[in-house]
């Protein structure tokens, strides 16, 4: 696990390979991102996110998109309650084993529908 997280603290982006897929012609339009969120992405994703010692536990290691919301921006998906966030692992071609050694997830902050949903209660 340790070697996991050393190759992924050194994994980023430069600011050039971020600035780039702004104009880049990709499969999907996701839009655009603000400038705060290319600065981060363009840091190192080393914001230590792993969760308890029980059996049940994960090695998360990444980044937050989540700038510019002061004192509301989560670091890590934990500090959310569980029904505002989202977890989704792209479906990629791995075996269990490799899986559990490392793979890409992202996180999806729920918070603007759980409010609105709440309305409803």
């Amino acid at each position: 696990a340790m070697q996991n997280r050393s190759l992924i603290q050194q994994m980023s982006l430069t600011a050039a390979q971020v600035q780039s897929t702004e104009t880049s012609a990709w499969l999907y339009n996701y839009g655009t991102l603000p400038n705060e969120a290319l600065t981060v992405m363009g840091a190192r994703w080393d914001v230590d996110c792993s969760t308890g010692a029980s059996s049940a536990s994960y090695t998360r290691v990444g980044l937050s998109l989540l700038v510019g919301l002061g004192s509301h921006a989560p670091r890590c998906p934990h500090d959310l309650r569980r029904e505002e966030w989202a977890h989704y692992a792209p479906g990629l071609n791995l075996d269990a084993a490799a899986y559990k050694r490392g793979h890409f997830a992202f996180y999806f902050d729920l918070r603007p529908f759980v409010a609105s949903q709440s309305a409803y209660s």
